[in-house]
């Protein structure tokens, strides 16, 4: 027993230190990821949106901290206590997400690692089993270092934990594990398996029959369902709101998909992607954009175009009459994940993403001129 409360100690530390880091890199991503929970067709608890972030904040720390106290030794029964109801509260969330298919990505790694929901629940129930074996062995939970040094320690990690917070939020994340990161190239990541050559995964249909009779209900694939000629049979009906799509095989699939932009109804995609040199200004969120950063961008807009470039507007919405560049259409969602900033700022070279600004860190044409000569 001892052995394995060691384990579980080191195991159940690092992974809530490294599920915790992740979220607390990218706050306003798992900000988005809670707004989904707290959406109408989920939880419907909207005045909840409004504290997504607060929300976002507090548990990634919250989560990190558990994890340092465990690995220190500190406060053994509270630590114990509340790893025990952290990972109750996420299991449930993620059984409720596998059972009824609401959210199929929890956002526990953020954009590191992404699994299908009933692997998200199953990685839940395993930690679960280790926290469950660091209660059974808790009197083997011995704190390191003297009292004040873990205090001293705890501090520290939630002084570095509120940086890299307040870095996330008032500048951009420090590590970006997303497709649109600095240095990803966006057509390359659009290209399917057929064109690079590669096997593509295989899906089926499953399909929910209902007995018009006896009220039973069966589940087939659409090969099962086709096999048995089951439409011809006026006893089964399907239920469509319980159709998934599965897949069956795995293969390669574009980091990116459903990549449009749009101009007058127009689709320019590869046309905006092929340019030689582009700026991008994005607002994800026209009704809720910081006005200092709109002013803060639009003070820019002369000192780009002195040195040729002619800054594009992306957002979901037709912007304001203030807005004197072309508008480019694009969904609410990809914008958001594009940048973490409304509004954000983008410079490309063919689709390649060479560098992404805050509007707080607006380039200047200085700036702008020696990322074009690189």
């Amino acid at each position: 027993m001892k052995q394995l409360t060691y384990f579980s100690r080191i195991l159940i530390g690092f992974i809530f230190i490294a599920s915790g880091f992740i979220k607390l890199i990218d706050p306003i991503g798992f900000s988005y990821k809670l707004e989904e929970y707290f959406s109408p067709g989920i939880f419907n608890l909207p005045p909840l949106v409004d504290f997504a972030l607060a929300l976002a904040i507090f548990l990634a720390i919250y989560e990190i901290l558990l994890g340092w106290m465990l690995l220190l030794g500190m406060s053994r029964n509270f630590t114990l206590f509340n790893l025990f109801i952290f990972i109750i509260f996420f299991s449930a969330l993620t059984f409720y997400s596998a059972y009824f298919d609401k959210v199929t990505d929890c956002g526990c790694f953020g954009d590191v690692l992404k699994l299908r929901p009933w692997e998200y629940f199953a990685k839940d129930i395993l930690i679960l089993f280790f926290i469950l074996c660091l209660i059974g062995g808790r009197i083997y939970i011995k704190p390191y270092f003297s009292k004040s040094f873990r205090k001293i320690a705890l501090l520290f990690f939630l002084v570095g934990s509120l940086f890299i917070t307040y870095h996330g939020i008032n500048h951009l994340p420090l590590i970006d594990f997303r497709p649109y990161a600095v240095g990803k190239s966006i057509p390359n990541q659009m290209k399917s398996a057929e064109e690079l050559g590669l096997k593509s995964p295989q899906y089926q249909n499953v399909y929910t029959l209902k007995n018009q009779k006896d009220k039973r209900l069966i589940i087939v694939s659409d090969k099962e369902y086709i096999a048995q000629k089951l439409w011809e049979n006026s006893d089964w009906q399907i239920q469509s709101d319980k159709t998934q799509r599965r897949k069956i095989k795995n293969g390669y699939e574009p980091l990116i998909d459903n990549f449009l932009l749009e101009e007058n109804g127009n689709n320019v995609t590869e046309k905006i992607l092929s340019q030689p040199i582009s700026i991008w200004v994005i607002d994800a969120n026209p009704e809720k954009i910081d006005q200092k950063g709109l002013n803060a961008v639009q003070g820019q807009f002369n000192s780009w175009k002195e040195i040729g470039l002619s800054p594009l507007w992306f957002s979901s919405t037709k912007p304001e009459d203030s807005i004197e560049i072309p508008w480019i259409s694009a969904d609410a969602t990809l914008l958001k994940t594009i940048i973490r900033s409304d509004p954000g700022i983008v410079l490309l070279k063919k689709g390649r993403i060479i560098k992404k600004w805050h509007w707080r860190d607006a380039p200047g044409k200085g700036e702008l001129r020696e990322l074009i000569k690189r």
